[in-house]
């Protein structure tokens, strides 16, 4: 298999069964053989990290220390690019392409509205 976070979302770890990413992957064969998986080293996310606290906390962001957490990197990158399949910090995610949605849920995020407001974003209406 693949790195441990790709085989995290495939199932295939001690966490237990597929992800939402994982179901997509898996009912999308083989198709999605032919994707491109991003895999990112952590020092790569600094960029977005310091674009994500200039706008959460923008009198605040350069008393920061450089350093940052995988957490930390992960919330600015699904904050910038809005994944489909991410609904955590990301109330406008992407939507997934009708093509790939067969199985998947789809409709209204219930969190949407709630980190609209904390996140200083505008929640879309979403149709189901």
């Amino acid at each position: 298999m693949g790195p441990p976070y790709l085989e995290e979302h495939m199932g295939t770890t001690w966490h237990g069964g597929l992800s939402q990413l994982g179901r997509l992957i898996q009912e999308n064969d083989p198709e999605s053989l032919q994707w491109t998986y991003e895999l990112w080293k952590i020092k790569e996310c600094d960029e977005y990290v310091k674009r994500y606290r200039k706008e959460i906390h923008p009198t605040l962001w350069h008393t920061f220390p450089d350093d940052f957490d995988l957490d930390e990197a992960e919330e600015a990158l699904i904050k910038h690019f809005k994944p489909c399949l991410n609904s955590a910090c990301n109330p406008n995610a992407t939507p997934l392409p009708d093509r790939y949605s067969k199985g998947m849920p789809r409709g209204h995020n219930p969190y949407a509205e709630k980190l609209a407001q904390m996140y200083g974003m505008t929640a879309k209406n979403e149709e189901s």
